[in-house]
């Protein structure tokens, strides 16, 4: 894993939700996806920071370390479902964190 400058992959949250498989961002052809880790874009950290509003905007779209997606074992899906907190956490949080309104 390179930690200087780590490599993302883009999910398609939409896409993925309605076809039940993890859609990435595609090398192939821009504004394509697929399910392909081969063919598959990875975007440097570098350059994710600064465009996170398109490219992991929590909504539509959501970078994934492309390391922490080749380890995992379990569903991809995993990657685009909903947080669920514990109590503890949701109470640890709303302690630090307050809701601007």
């Amino acid at each position: 894993m390179d930690t200087t400058n780590p490599s993302y992959y883009i999910i398609d949250v939409g896409l993925s939700r309605r076809l039940e498989v993890l859609c990435l961002r595609s090398t192939s052809t821009p504004g394509r996806f697929t399910y392909s880790l081969d063919e598959a874009q990875r975007i440097p950290e570098s350059f994710l920071i600064q465009h996170l509003e398109i490219y992991d905007n929590g909504d539509t779209t959501r970078a994934i370390l492309c390391d922490r997606l080749h380890a995992y074992t379990g569903d991809p899906m995993d990657f685009i479902k909903p947080l669920t907190l514990t109590k503890g956490a949701e109470t640890w949080l709303s302690q630090r964190f307050q809701k601007v309104i």
